[in-house]
């Protein structure tokens, strides 16, 4: 009856489109849920760098800038002034976690340099990730850099960016290990003539990706190399709104004792509206022809949203699953709502997703269902019950029809945030508590732990119901945080008290071990010329 009541309270809203599923609580592993989807096979971005989704589609392995700049929309327009900003962050943790993050920037008129280094040292709450006796070594290290320069009617950017993991697995015989080194290079250009606007974007992404894994035959290195040329011509017009067309050129290749590529391009006309768009235009996977659509509405009255998006795309499979050449068909619909009345906020968010995929084109040891589809309804409240405190609820709840999905049919959050000043407001205080609960458990789907393709997990072991509390306190002067975070609140209580006969772990996927518990300790001062 509650989960009822909490469903009817927030089903009426607007939402999240990502949600971050790790593996560690300090984020090297794990996947993303986007708009009701596990996030695999599938192209990403973070600002400019471009990511083929091949073996790499968890964000949060390659550090803060690389994650904060896919989860979020970060500002990247040129300021009127000069300056010259960096900033370090450096953390410690529970398992030898250390980690240092260090960025800095530089604007001189029209001119942008971002370079960014991180650095990742984590050994697992079961050493899983360590691969040799001893202290454990890093297991990966962020390096990349940003060239901007604008005209008066142009824009050049420029940038660059590589990333090096190299951690062990856990399994039976301690020799599993994943060493993945990618550079990603990308460049885009920015013309504008009168009515006329057009934009052209390249971006190379190479991967030598070598592994081993007891449990299965996929080992030694392979080498994936991903081109992607895409470009855009808007014309502008009166009465709000914009004449289109788009198109993009795709290779993929990958190499080990076989050699696989497959290319595929896609070309579409539209228009663009304040409020909606549309646009039509075809799909051309290794000669195989498909018509593609998709379009959104979107309308917005003081404080009340709506709006809705839609695409019917095709894909090819993951390219090590291809035995030939094959793609699949998928269509989303998306339905979003908010509405704020004084100190409250509510909104919901509804995906249908359906995929059809041609079962005699795929690899037999992997056979996913030939037509599947799920409906994920997501709602939230966010009630400002004074200046400095703050409740958000959210609920997520799927049904699926032989849909790949992770086995959680309900996500139940809770977060109380508060904030106050003490020595004379001389510092700022954060709190933040939150309450994650994980309903109706069952095995179904994980991702391969070294492929990242889904595999089937046919057991009978039932799954209980699971809560995680989180607790933070942030400290900040001026420019200086420092903060203090627990994760899984309850298994670091039972650790304190001595009760190591009880334990509230939680395992998302059986190839990697279950995960206990996160204290750390992080330092941040943002600098100013």
């Amino acid at each position: 009856m509650i989960r009822i009541l909490i469903f009817l309270l927030i089903s009426i809203a607007a939402a999240q489109n990502k949600l971050i599923m790790p593996y560690d609580f300090s984020k090297h592993q794990g996947y993303v849920i986007n708009n009701g989807n596990i996030v695999w096979n599938k192209d990403w971005k973070s600002g400019n760098f471009f990511f083929d989704g091949t073996f790499a589609n968890f964000p949060s392995t390659f550090g803060p800038y690389i994650e904060s700049n896919y989860y979020q929309n970060i500002d990247t327009t040129f300021s009127d002034s000069n300056y010259t900003s960096s900033y370090f962050d450096y953390v410690q943790g529970d398992y030898y976690l250390d980690n240092l993050d260090i960025g800095i920037k530089y604007l001189n008129e029209n001119k942008l340099t971002i370079l960014h280094a991180f650095k990742k040292r984590y050994a697992g709450a079961y050493n899983q990730y360590a691969m040799i006796s001893g202290p454990p070594s890093p297991i990966h290290y962020t390096y990349l850099g940003k060239y901007s320069i604008k005209g008066d009617k142009d824009l050049l950017d420029l940038s660059i960016g590589n990333f090096n993991s190299d951690f062990g697995l856990l399994d039976s015989l301690g020799t599993s290990f994943v060493d993945s080194r990618i550079t990603s290079s990308n460049i885009s250009y920015k013309r504008g003539y009168d009515s006329l606007y057009f934009t052209i974007s390249a971006h190379n992404f190479l991967q030598r990706h070598d592994s081993q894994h007891s449990q299965f035959d996929i080992n030694g290195v392979r080498y994936l190399t991903r081109t992607k040329v895409e470009g855009s011509i808007v014309f502008m017009k009166k009465h709000n709104y914009d004449l289109f067309i788009s198109a993009d050129i795709n290779k993929r290749s990958l190499r080990s004792d076989l050699f696989k590529s497959i290319g595929w391009n896609s070309v579409k006309v539209g228009f663009n509206h304040k409020n909606y768009s549309f646009n039509l235009g075809r799909s051309n996977i290794d000669n195989n022809k498909n018509l593609i659509v998709d379009g959104k509405i979107f309308y917005s009255k003081d404080q009340f949203m709506i709006g809705s998006r839609f695409s019917h795309y095709y894909k090819p499979l993951h390219i090590s699953l291809l035995d030939s050449k094959s793609n699949e068909q998928r269509n989303e619909f998306i339905f979003n709502g908010a509405r704020s009345i004084n100190r409250i906020k509510f909104g919901t968010e509804i995906f249908f997703n359906t995929v059809i995929r041609d079962i005699d084109l795929q690899s037999n040891n992997q056979l996913y269902p030939e037509k599947a589809s799920n409906i994920w309804i997501y709602g939230y409240i966010e009630y400002k019950a004074l200046d400095n405190l703050s409740l958000e609820l959210g609920y997520n709840k799927i049904n699926s029809n032989d849909y790949i999905t992770d086995g959680i049919d309900q996500r139940l959050n809770f977060k109380l945030n508060n904030h106050f000043k003490l020595f004379s407001n001389a510092m700022t205080v954060l709190t933040s508590f939150s309450v994650s609960g994980l309903l109706g458990r069952d095995n179904d789907y994980v991702l391969h732990p070294i492929d990242q393709y889904p595999i089937k997990i046919d057991s009978d072991y039932s799954m209980d119901d699971t809560w995680l509390m989180n607790l933070s306190f942030l400290f900040r002067i001026k420019s200086l945080d420092i903060k203090y975070e627990m994760s899984n609140l309850t298994n670091i209580i039972y650790d304190y008290l001595g009760n190591n006969d009880q334990d509230n772990s939680i395992q998302f996927n059986p190839y990697f071990p279950r995960m206990r518990r996160l204290a750390s300790l992080s330092i941040k001062w943002d600098f100013l010329d």
